[in-house]
């Protein structure tokens, strides 16, 4: 019983100590998603503040620009902030359920909180990459 008592006391030694801290990691500090940074077919590349993430895609904010990004547009990506976390083409699994986690609004943005953020970023439509 001894044995199991030390493995089950190092076991939560190291948990706790495993980790982003909170006051190290941005998503906790304040009310916004990760930063994403989005590299397109082509050679363009979308950075922003990562809003929902969609079947069709990415909804990000970008320069004050609300962006739909749809998957099929999409190489590769990764979050600038959030740890690490890179995919190509469309995020399937686990890598889509982190990037949902991470957005601002992960339940997802109904067409009233839509109307709500383009009239606070001073917009009168979502822009659309091609």
């Amino acid at each position: 019983m001894r044995p199991f008592s030390a493995v089950l006391m190092a076991s939560v030694a190291v948990a706790c100590s495993v980790g982003p801290r909170p006051e190290k990691f941005p998503p906790a500090r304040e009310p916004a998603g990760a930063t994403i940074q989005l590299r397109l077919l082509g050679k363009r590349v979308v950075t922003g503040e990562l809003l929902a993430v969609q079947d069709s895609g990415f909804l990000v904010r970008d320069l004050g620009r609300i962006l739909r990004v749809p998957n099929r547009a999409v190489r590769s990506g990764s979050l600038v902030t959030g740890g690490g976390t890179a995919f190509a083409g469309r995020p399937v699994g686990g890598t889509r359920e982190r990037l949902r986690l991470l957005s601002r609004y992960p339940s997802g943005v109904t067409d009233d909180l839509l109307a709500q953020l383009l009239a606070a970023y001073g917009r009168d439509s979502v822009e659309t990459v091609p």
